[in-house]
C-alpha cells in the first residue's frame, strides 16, 4: 500500500510539471508576433517624425499599450511639406495643433483594405454595401466658451474613398471625376491601392500590429471643420451663417459636467432650433444640425459613418437681396423654409447625382453656378451663386412669410402643417388670410414661447374636449380659409369640404349668402392661386338637408321618403319647385296625400327614389363653369344635357331659376332650383 501511494505521488507531480509547461507554451509570445503599433511605426524608417509627433503630445503610451486601432499615418516626405512653415522642426509646431494631428489620425478598430469602407452590421462587416466613408476619429475640440456657456465637443470623423465605395453609390468608372471634382488639387489613386484619406493618398496598407494596423498617407491632414464650424470661417459664407446663428440652442449636459468633476456646467450646442413647445411641433426647426458630428447616432453608433449632410451655401450678395424682400427681419419659420431648401439630408450627394433627371438641384451644375465645394466632416458644402428658393416663398403663402403685419396667420398655418401643402407649385390655391390686427379683433394671439394660440385671453381648443390642444381649433380655422382649385365657374372648395365664390374682378367672396370684401389680393409669383386679405371670419355653411327642409319642405320630403338622407360632397341637386310636387297625382302617385309613402302602390319607394336619381349628378356643376356645359349622367343613369342657365331633357327645356342656382352648402353640394320636374333621356 506504501509502494502504491508514493507511485501515485510521483505520477501526479510528473503530471503537474507536464501540465504547466504546456500552459507556459500556450501563454508564451510567438516569434512572428509584430510589435505594438508604436514599435512598427519606430521600425518604419518612412515614419519618424510621426513618432516623434506620438512623443511630443502623449500618445507613445497609448500605441505601446494593448488596443484595436487603425492609424493613418502621414510619412516623413508628408510630414517635410508641411514643417516647412515651422522651421523644418516638429518640436515647433504648437502642442494643440500636433495633437490635433495625431488625433485626427487615430480611428477605432482595426480595418483592412477590403472592410475600409464597408457598412458593419449587427455586428459584421457587409463587405457588398461600401457606403460607410466616414470613421470616427480620436480627435476632440477642446471645450470652449460660447455665449457665456462651455461648450462640449465631439469627436471628429475623417472621409475616406474607395473604389468599391463609388461602385456602391453608383459612380463606378467616375472614380477619379468625382474625387478630383472633390479635390481639385489632388489625384486620385496615386498609390495604385484603389483607396484614399481625404485629399491624401493611401500608398502603404495593412502593416500589422499586435494592437492594430496602419497605412501611410502623403499628406499631413488636419481635424476638418463640420459644416456650422466651416459657414463661420469663410466669409463668402457669413449671411448665410449669420442666419444659422437664430436656429443655436444649448443643452445642459448633467452626466458629463458631474462624472468629469468639471468645475463649471458643460453644453452640447445644437443648431436645429428644437424646442419643447406643445405637441412637440416643428414649428420653425430646422430639418438637421449642422454642427453635428455623429450624423444619426440615436439610430446606431455606425449610422454615422455612413451619413451625411449636403448644404448648399448662397453668397453673400444673393442672400442679402433675398432678405431685402422682408419687411423688417425674417421670421424663424420663414428662415427654416429658407434654409432646409438648401439642405440634403443624410447622404453626401456628387455631381452625378445632382444633374441627373429630376434632381431639385441639376439646374446649378447645368448653369455652372457652383463657385466652390468643401468636403467638412459631417459632410459637404457647395458653395453657389444663387438662393433656392422654396415654393412657399413663390405661391399663396410667400405673403405672410415677407410681410409681418401676417406673422400670427404665418404661425397658424406652419402650427397645422398647411405651408408646405399649400406650396406644391403645381395644384392652385386660393388662401384667405387675416391680417394681426383682424385676429386681435376675433380675440386671437399667439404666444411663441409656448407656440399657443389663445382666445380671449386662454388657450384656444376644443371646449367640449379636455384632451384637445389649440391646434385642433386652429386647424378647423386655417382650413375653412383655404380653397383649393382650379376654379369651377368662379367656385372653389375649401380644406372644409364647402364651396365658396371666388369673385376676383370685384375682389369679393361669397359664402352662404354672406358677401366678404378683399382688403388685399395678391398674385401667387409661380402662377398658383391668390393671397387674399380680409376682416371677417368665413361662416360655417348650413347643411343642405336643412337648408332644403326650411326652404323646399315638399321636395326634403321626397328625398327622406325615398330613403335620401343626406347628400353627399361632390353632388349636384336639382331641386324639384313645391308648386310642381302634388303628393298623390303623377308622377308622385306613389305617396299619399299627406306625402307618405303609399304602400298599396308596388315598389313605391323604388319609383320615387329612381324620379329623384334623375335629379342627382354626382358631380358639381355651376352655371357660370363653361367647362362643365354639356351632357352629363344622372344618378340614374340617365343623360341630361347641362346648358348653365337651362337644361336639356327628354321633353324639351328645363329652367334653372335665376336667383336660386349656384347654392353652396356643406358637405360640398350645389344645388339649383328648376322649373318642373325633369325627364331625363
Amino acid at each position: 500500500m506504501k509502494k502504491l501511494k508514493i507511485l501515485v505521488f510521483f505520477s501526479s507531480l510528473l503530471f503537474w510539471s507536464c501540465n504547466e509547461l504546456e500552459k507556459e507554451q500556450i501563454y508564451e509570445r510567438p516569434e512572428w508576433l509584430k510589435g505594438t503599433l508604436y514599435e512598427q511605426l519606430k521600425n518604419d524608417q518612412n515614419h519618424q517624425i510621426y513618432i516623434k509627433a506620438l512623443d511630443l503630445t502623449g500618445y507613445s503610451d497609448k500605441l505601446s499599450r494593448t488596443g484595436s486601432y487603425t492609424l493613418f499615418v502621414p510619412n516623413d516626405a508628408a510630414f517635410n511639406t508641411y514643417l516647412s512653415k515651422y522651421g523644418g522642426d516638429v518640436k515647433n509646431v504648437p502642442v494643440e495643433v500636433l495633437k490635433g494631428i495625431v488625433e485626427y489620425s487615430i480611428v477605432d478598430y482595426p480595418y483592412t483594405r477590403d472592410i475600409l469602407t464597408a457598412i458593419s452590421q449587427w455586428g459584421y462587416w457587409d463587405k457588398s454595401q461600401n457606403s460607410a466613408f466616414k470613421k470616427k476619429t480620436y480627435y476632440y475640440k477642446p471645450n470652449y466658451p460660447e455665449d457665456g456657456k462651455m461648450v462640449l465637443s465631439q469627436r471628429k470623423y475623417l472621409p475616406l474613398y474607395t473604389v468599391e465605395y463609388f461602385k456602391t453609390i453608383g459612380l463606378a468608372g467616375s472614380d477619379a471625376a468625382t474625387y478630383q471634382f472633390l479635390f481639385p488639387t489632388a489625384k486620385w489613386d496615386k498609390g495604385g491601392l484603389g483607396a484614399q484619406a481625404y485629399d491624401a493618398n493611401i500608398v502603404s496598407i495593412e502593416n500589422p500590429a499586435e494592437n492594430g494596423l496602419y497605412y501611410g498617407i502623403d499628406k499631413v491632414i488636419l481635424p476638418l471643420n463640420n459644416i456650422a464650424e466651416e459657414l463661420a470661417v469663410d466669409i463668402r459664407s457669413s449671411a448665410m451663417s449669420s442666419q444659422f446663428a437664430r436656429f443655436r440652442e444649448f443643452y445642459y449636459n448633467d452626466y458629463t459636467t458631474i462624472s468629469t468633476g468639471s468645475a463649471v456646467k458643460l453644453y452640447n450646442m445644437k443648431y436645429t432650433g428644437s424646442r419643447p413647445v406643445e405637441l412637440a411641433s416643428s414649428i420653425a426647426d430646422i430639418d438637421i444640425d449642422i454642427f453635428e458630428e455623429g450624423i444619426n447616432s440615436t439610430y446606431s453608433d455606425q449610422a454615422a459613418t455612413y451619413a451625411a449632410h449636403t448644404v448648399f451655401s448662397p453668397s453673400n450678395e444673393k442672400l442679402i437681396e433675398h432678405l431685402a424682400k422682408y419687411d423688417g427681419q425674417p421670421s424663424r419659420p420663414a428662415l427654416r423654409h429658407l434654409l432646409n431648401n438648401h439642405f440634403i439630408k443624410n447622404v453626401v450627394q456628387y455631381p452625378k447625382h445632382l444633374t441627373k433627371e429630376g434632381s431639385p438641384h441639376k439646374y446649378l451644375f447645368d448653369q455652372n453656378l457652383v463657385l466652390d465645394k468643401k468636403v467638412v466632416s459631417n459632410g459637404l458644402i457647395y458653395f453657389i451663386n444663387d438662393v433656392l428658393e422654396s415654393n412657399v416663398f413663390k405661391g399663396v403663402t410667400a405673403p405672410v412669410f415677407f410681410k409681418g403685419k401676417y406673422s400670427k396667420f404665418m404661425y397658424a398655418l406652419e402650427k397645422v402643417d398647411q405651408t408646405l401643402q399649400l406650396s406644391d407649385g403645381v395644384t392652385p390655391f386660393y388662401l384667405m388670410a387675416f391680417d394681426n390686427a383682424a385676429l386681435t379683433s376675433m380675440g386671437i394671439e399667439y404666444d411663441e414661447s409656448t407656440d399657443t394660440f389663445l382666445k380671449n385671453g386662454t388657450r384656444w381648443a376644443v371646449t367640449t374636449n379636455a384632451k384637445a390642444t389649440s391646434k385642433d381649433s386652429v386647424r378647423a380655422f386655417v382650413e375653412r380659409h383655404i380653397a383649393k382649385g382650379p376654379l369651377k365657374g368662379g367656385f372653389a372648395k375649401t380644406l372644409t369640404g364647402e364651396f365658396v365664390e371666388i369673385d376676383l374682378e370685384n375682389n369679393r367672396i361669397k359664402s352662404d349668402d354672406l358677401v366678404i370684401p378683399v382688403n388685399e389680393k395678391i398674385a401667387a409669383r409661380n402662377n398658383t392661386g391668390y393671397t387674399f386679405s380680409i376682416n371677417q371670419r368665413l361662416p360655417i355653411q348650413q347643411d343642405n338637408m336643412l337648408y332644403l327642409k326650411n326652404n323646399h319642405p315638399k321636395f326634403y320630403n321626397l328625398l327622406i321618403r325615398a330613403g335620401i338622407t343626406t347628400l353627399f360632397d361632390e353632388y349636384t341637386a336639382f331641386i324639384i319647385p313645391d308648386s310642381k310636387i302634388v303628393y298623390g297625382t303623377a308622377p308622385f302617385n306613389m305617396l299619399k296625400t299627406d306625402g307618405t309613402i303609399n304602400s298599396v302602390v308596388p315598389d313605391a319607394q323604388l319609383k320615387l327614389l329612381a324620379i329623384l336619381n334623375n335629379h342627382l349628378v354626382t358631380q358639381t356643376l355651376f352655371t357660370t363653369d363653361i367647362n362643365a356645359f354639356g351632357t352629363v349622367k344622372t344618378k340614374s343613369g340617365k343623360s341630361i344635357v347641362f346648358n348653365g342657365g337651362n337644361i336639356a331633357d327628354a321633353s324639351g327645356t328645363v329652367m334653372i331659376d335665376t336667383k336660386k342656382r349656384n347654392i353652396t352648402k356643406a358637405s360640398g353640394v350645389v344645388l339649383h332650383l328648376i322649373d318642373r320636374v325633369m325627364v331625363p333621356q
